[in-house]
């Protein structure tokens, strides 16, 4: 049977690619390792009018759009919201090299909704610039398996916080709280 990671199993690789730092260089990515959570995953980028761009997209996520994201804005995804945007969001989580958790509302378009979460992880470029971010796009835990042709209208911020044990971009030197995950 197969078997989606999650983002506790995202969240826990990420950690382990950082070690010591604050987040991990995008060059040490193994996409073998995350196999089962590639249709899942996205990449995105900061533009030059400081956007946030999809660098790469996921299938299941492509598919769950209906359409290819890549090239497209982060913003594209969202349904306004009265509290807060996931894209002030996702640009903290590349600002302050803090990863976050997201917890979304899934509005389809026949009118079905699921709930989803969504990961948010800073990577480091090749110049050592925190200017991307890794992020994962998954089912939450007991909704049950989309078996449907139907595509996703758009997303609905409910909560957004950011994970324990994340260090800040300057770390102290001091040891960090292994336990703490998601």
């Amino acid at each position: 049977m197969y078997q989606r990671m999650t983002c506790r199993d995202i969240y826990a690789y990420w950690d382990a690619l950082r070690g010591e730092a604050a987040s991990p260089m995008r060059s040490q990515i193994e996409p073998a390792a995350i196999r089962m959570a590639l249709p899942d995953l996205f990449m995105l980028e900061s533009t030059a009018e400081g956007d946030l761009s999809f660098r790469l997209v996921g299938t299941r996520m492509c598919a769950l759009f209906g359409r290819e994201l890549r090239g497209h804005s982060f913003d594209d995804l969202w349904a306004g919201g009265p509290n807060s945007n996931p894209v002030d969001i996702a640009q903290g989580v590349i600002a302050h090299e803090s990863p976050v958790l997201m917890n979304l509302l899934g509005f389809f378009h026949d009118g079905e909704t699921s709930r989803f979460e969504m990961l948010l992880l800073p990577i480091r470029s090749a110049e050592g610039l925190c200017d991307r971010l890794m992020g994962a796009l998954v089912l939450e835990p007991g909704e049950p398996n989309l078996l449907t042709a139907q595509t996703l209208r758009y997303l609905y911020l409910e909560r957004s916080r950011p994970l324990k044990g994340a260090r800040p971009a300057a770390t102290t030197g001091t040891p960090r709280n292994q336990s703490a995950a998601l």
